[in-house]
């Protein structure tokens, strides 16, 4: 466990040598130890608890990866944890068209891996709420350079 833990610590290095890019290795090598010892359980989770699990991590470390200090991490998950109005949300019409604009590219568009589609109801709805809350955080954010462009 704690080769895996400083293998991750020190992939976090390499992406940068800053306190933030450490630290968000020590989160990923954290995750996979904790991974090893609840993956029975994680196993039993339906599949799209386990993807939802999943993404929502690796939302928090992106968070952690992408700060430039330690206090700009604090602040980045703290936003992320309380609810505040954001100054440029869409409207309904337009995310409505977005949803079924790119629900229509997913599904007829060709698709590399072949995916099995499972077009229940609670798929799609789930599909759309997650597209509609990526379209709320790319609207409101700011533009920033490709990370590897800035070494």
């Amino acid at each position: 466990f704690r080769n895996l833990w400083i293998t991750m610590l020190l992939a976090g290095l390499w992406h940068g040598a800053n306190w933030p890019c450490v630290l968000w290795g020590g989160f990923i090598g954290l995750l996979l130890v904790a991974y090893l010892f609840v993956a029975p359980w994680w196993q039993r989770l339906p599949y799209v608890a386990q993807r939802a699990g999943t993404f929502f991590l690796f939302v928090v470390s992106l968070a952690i990866f992408r700060s430039d200090s330690l206090a700009m991490i604090g602040g980045m998950v703290g936003l992320m944890f309380s609810w505040h109005p954001g100054p440029n949300l869409v409207g309904i019409e337009v995310l409505t068209a977005a949803i079924l604009v790119g629900g229509a590219l997913a599904h007829f568009g060709p698709n590399t891996f072949e995916m099995e589609h499972r077009w229940t109801p609670s798929y799609v709805t789930g599909f759309a709420a997650l597209f509609g809350a990526c379209l709320f955080v790319l609207y409101g954010s700011a533009a920033a350079p490709f990370l590897y462009f800035q070494f």
